[in-house]
């Protein structure tokens, strides 16, 4: 996930609410993105094992999603490093992003009635 896109700080889609930074952002072509990555994610449950984690009546994939492959994969691949170097910047009182950083996704689908318990991520921010 590379990008030459540059943020400064006043840049940064990024408001503080409280001491928690909360990222907004609207993208011009999401409803595109999301019909692709429901059709990518639909087809790969029959043929994948539940990943239960905290799913109560639903499908939790493997943490691969962005190595899956597809445009609405790579698209929201692009759209979390937009989102980590935004908050990179807010966060860290930064003029550029140093180094790189390492991302891992998963899709959660929930059947009518399905939720997700209460769970930490773990090693996972």
């Amino acid at each position: 996930m590379t990008d030459s896109t540059i943020y400064t700080a006043a840049s940064a889609p990024v408001s503080r609410v409280f001491a928690t930074p909360l990222y907004r952002h609207v993208w011009p072509d999401a409803e595109e993105t999301n019909r692709d990555l429901a059709h990518v994610v639909l087809s790969r449950m029959p043929g994948e094992a539940k990943n239960r984690q905290s799913n109560i009546g639903g499908w939790h994939s493997e943490a691969d999603v962005l190595s899956w492959g597809g445009s609405g994969v790579a698209q929201l691949g692009h759209w979390i490093g937009e989102a980590i170097k935004a908050l990179t910047l807010e966060t860290g009182g930064l003029t550029t992003v140093p180094g790189s950083f390492g991302v891992w996704a998963w899709a959660n689908v929930l059947q009518p009635g399905g939720y997700n318990t209460v769970h930490d991520h773990g090693r996972f921010a």
